[in-house]
């Protein structure tokens, strides 16, 4: 069945799910809707390998992994959440960002992890992106975007959308409730050996870590402070 984390006496009626088998690819396996009472069943499934059910619940997908037991049976429960558009509750955990020299290139990895504390329990879905970052001048490409969803350990890789006005990229994946992590690749000019790098955060924070490569690299601006040298 599928059930509201966000209010229970909200049914989840004629949601699609799918089927998915995992393993070598997501091959839909099967499709199916739920009942009005939130319920569904499925026949005639592989007897091995791993599956998962995904729920497309208000253009968000949620999903279970589940095993069959020995009877060839198996009980999915699928907790989906009500969209919200407000950045109350999305608090900050952590934030960092390195830059390396790679040639006449300056690559910058921004990693910041986002906690959903939304009471009751919602999904941020934005219009204007549920994670947005700045667009740094003379950037060379369009920024590469890696983020880890509550509960899972595989990233997820997708390109960065830019904005309206052309100042700054986005992601429209939701920021379900718990941990969402999304690092941000940006590829930089170098070759003056110089560059002044400004950005914003749309969320506040208490500090961030930088990190340095090569170690002689030299970082200079307002309110920094070094912490430690790692001579390898």
């Amino acid at each position: 069945r599928v059930i509201n984390g966000t209010d229970p006496s909200i049914i989840p009626r004629s949601v699609e799910l799918d089927l998915v088998e995992l393993g070598a690819g997501m091959n839909i396996v099967k499709t199916t809707t739920t009942d009005s009472a939130g319920r569904f069943c499925l026949e005639g499934l592989p007897e091995s390998g791993r599956l998962m059910i995904r729920a497309i619940y208000k253009d968000v997908n949620y999903h279970s992994q589940f095993s069959m037991d020995a009877s060839g049976r198996a009980a999915v429960e699928i907790e989906v959440f009500e969209p919200t558009t407000s950045l109350e509750g999305i608090k900050v955990e952590s934030a960092g960002i390195a830059f390396q020299i790679v040639g006449d290139q300056l690559h910058s990895l921004e990693t910041i992890t986002l906690k959903n504390t939304t009471q009751p329990p919602r999904t941020l879905m934005h219009p204007e992106g549920n994670y947005r970052f700045s667009k740094p001048a003379g950037i060379l490409e369009v920024p590469k975007i890696r983020f880890t969803a509550p509960g899972s350990r595989m990233p997820v890789i997708q390109a960065a959308l830019e904005s309206a006005d052309g100042r700054s990229y986005y992601s429209q994946y939701p920021l379900k409730p718990g941990e969402t992590t999304f690092e941000v690749q940006r590829i930089l000019p170098y070759a003056e050996r110089k560059y002044v790098y400004t950005g914003t955060i749309d969320h506040d924070i208490a500090s961030m870590d930088i990190g340095l490569s090569p170690a002689d690299l030299t970082l200079t601006g307002t309110g920094l402070s070094k912490v430690s040298t790692d001579a390898q």
